[in-house]
């Protein structure tokens, strides 16, 4: 059967090699080339596809199609090369085969920026091609065990950059060989719910594959190809996404219309000698107690003898018989005690499936607000903080969306009923707290309500003065779960500034002042040694933390510069009008100033040469650097060797 495949493969790369014919246009800095435009219809696959790098056999059926737009990004290809897609989609989901004529794969940290790997984006039709409402999924092939986690991920959702895992139901493969390589994979509908082919009679997506080859001068180098331009693919800081717009087949919703035989005992739901597909979909997958949970059924459904259960931690909470009214809809009804995260199984015919939805408890917010500012015996920062959480819960709500099942929404509305319910019996509801958590102080700037991440030593006393490490986040995230992970040692108070923005290399006087706020909150509310602050940070928060220390070197003692860039801001706005950390000028306030650098060699985000520059450029200004330049390590966090020394340093740095 392999054998077969195999063979299948090779005719079908013959083919899709003989047809693309290319026109030269230019875009901003890319040089672009068009291709005819596609059908826009995906076909259906009766049988699931396997996965496993060789082209299924189905996929020989299915459109092959060129990639309407490539870009070469300036470079100069010792060999172009060729690639086509293929898309299907099965009852269980969406089936991806890319192939190239090239006989190696490329194997890249982030290989769907730097190839060989891809980016495909699945979202809604908004009508005007451009959707807040998207699953970005991220594919780069690995050969090692370390970054296999990350081989295939969701890289964002809905805009927000934050990286989650997918399904084992999501299968990658790739394969090469002399005729080429190849690249599958079969996204689960339930790791991309809301475009769940069977509900829907469209989908919306773009891919990007970017294909690591050599250029001229035998460099590696990337070439893009994407069926519709979207900066996005590479500018974290665009929050939609350009799509083109699918029609899915329904051809075989005619053939599956289910027939109703009489078998003295139960009716049987058959569509002639075929199973009938079962599904269903929860309409709103968060809501209040006390509301109907709503469930819809294709329309090709019969739902005779289906059974559903409600479970909570794997305890059954009710159960009853499937009884659906026009439309193939279901209400049911759920008591006041509901709360939390709940499955909803559904059986029919043998098969089951299984969605989870969440209730959140109720909470007047209004009220609570009025509570919060009434409350006399709360501290300034402990109020301002409350009422951070209230906004927050109430913004989340209004932009809930219906397909949501939000746990961490109930987990947030849980642990703030419980803060206030201490802060209503005269409590303080954030005096024992130690680990990270967030807290918030009224900005003079524009009189928002900013956060910041605080963790506080274990023997935190305060009667003792301590230490502080302001830690800068880095591009596209902000602070939250930053100091999860310790980023000085456990004598240091950690502070980490949400900042007024996520992309901006902290250049701007915003960044400074909100920093600065943080900083002056943390003063008023804790024990803080004000000769020993350090400012620290990773990737943009390394450019960050150097700037932050030039703008106020007497308020800092050191500085810890992560994975990053010496002139970061000029790079990435081309002006040339902010500090760069390479010219003499802006290293004289670094004279006699301890500064810990890490930073790896195949760092393929920020390069390792600016850095090595800038090593050498802060010892000759009179800095005192201790570095950690790690081989073969990447643009992550860094090695627990590095940590150690780190550690190290900042206790000689302390005893000074």
């Amino acid at each position: 059967m392999r054998l077969t495949n195999l063979l299948a493969s090779i005719v079908y790369f013959c083919f899709l090699l003989s047809g693309a014919i290319f026109h030269r246009i230019t875009h901003a800095n890319h040089t672009v080339s068009t291709s005819e435009p596609q059908k826009d219809t995906i076909n259906f696959l009766e049988e699931k596809p396997i996965v496993d790098g060789l082209v299924d056999l189905n996929a020989l059926r299915l459109e092959q199609r060129n990639f309407n737009i490539t870009y070469d990004f300036g470079n100069q290809f010792k060999n172009r090369a060729q690639v086509s897609y293929a898309l299907g989609y099965h009852f269980e989901g969406l089936y991806l085969v890319i192939q190239t004529d090239s006989p190696k794969i490329s194997y890249h940290k982030r290989g769907f920026l730097y190839g060989d790997g891809f980016k495909l984006m699945i979202g809604s039709n908004s009508g005007t091609g451009r959707s807040k409402d998207y699953v970005e999924l991220a594919f780069s092939p690995t050969q090692s065990q370390t970054d296999k986690m990350w081989e295939k991920y969701i890289s964002s959702y809905n805009g927000d950059g934050k990286a989650r895992r997918l399904s084992d139901k999501t299968i990658f493969a790739k394969a090469d060989s002399s005729q080429g390589s190849v690249f599958e994979a079969f996204i689960s509908w339930d790791d991309i719910q809301p475009y769940h082919g069977i509900f829907n009679d469209t989908i919306s997506l773009n891919l990007y594959f970017a294909k690591g080859l050599q250029s001229v001068n035998g460099k590696h180098v990337t070439e893009g190809f994407s069926l519709i331009h979207d900066e996005g693919i590479w500018d974290e800081a665009i929050d939609f996404r350009n799509l083109i717009t699918f029609t899915l087949d329904k051809s075989w919703q005619s053939s599956r219309a289910p027939k109703q035989q009489t078998n003295h005992q139960k009716d049987i739901t058959t569509a002639g000698d075929k199973t009938v597909y079962f599904d269903f979909k929860i309409e709103h997958r968060t809501l209040l107690a006390n509301r109907d949970l709503k469930i819809l059924f294709p329309d090709f459904i019969e739902t005779n003898n289906a059974q559903w259960k409600i479970e909570k931690d794997n305890k059954l909470i009710a159960e009853g018989s499937v009884i659906t009214s026009e439309h193939n809809r279901m209400s049911l009804p759920l008591p006041d005690q509901y709360s939390g995260e709940h499955s909803l199984t559904i059986t029919h015919n043998g098969q089951q499936r299984i969605q989870s939805f969440t209730v959140l408890p109720e909470l007047n917010i209004d009220k609570a607000i009025s509570a919060v500012n009434t409350n006399q015996r709360l501290t300034e920062s402990s109020r301002n903080t409350l009422l951070y959480w209230l906004q927050t819960v109430s913004n989340q709500l209004n932009t809930l969306k219906p397909y949501e099942s939000n746990t961490e929404l109930f987990a947030t509305i849980q642990s703030l009923m419980d803060k206030l319910n201490l802060a209503n019996a005269n409590t303080d509801p954030y005096e024992r707290i130690k680990g990270p958590h967030k807290r918030a102080f009224r900005s003079m700037l524009d009189g928002k309500l900013m956060s910041y991440t605080l963790k506080l030593p274990s023997n935190y006393e305060p009667s003792k003065q301590y230490p502080v490490m302001v830690f800068l986040h880095g591009s596209g995230v902000d602070d939250e779960s930053l100091l999860d992970l310790p980023r000085a040692n456990s004598q240091f108070i950690e502070i980490a500034p949400s900042g007024r923005d996520k992309f901006n290399a902290y250049a701007f006087e915003q960044s400074k002042i909100d920093i600065n706020e943080t900083l002056n909150d943390v003063t008023v509310n804790f024990s803080i040694d004000e000769k020993a602050i350090f400012v620290g940070g990773f990737s943009m928060g390394g450019y960050g933390a150097l700037l932050t220390y030039l703008r106020s070197p007497e308020k800092f003692k050191a500085v810890a510069i992560f994975a990053g860039h010496p002139n970061l801001a000029n790079e990435w706005f081309g002006v040339g009008d902010f500090p760069n950390f390479l010219k003499a000028e802006y290293l004289e306030a670094f004279n006699d100033t301890p500064v810990f650098i890490y930073h790896g060699t195949d760092d393929p985000a920020l390069s390792i040469k600016p850095i090595q520059v800038l090593i050498d450029k802060l010892k000759s200004s009179g800095a005192k650097v201790t570095s950690s330049i790690i081989k073969g390590r990447g643009h992550v966090y860094q090695d627990e060797d590095t940590q150690q020394r780190y550690e190290e340093w900042l206790n000689q740095v302390l005893n000074e």
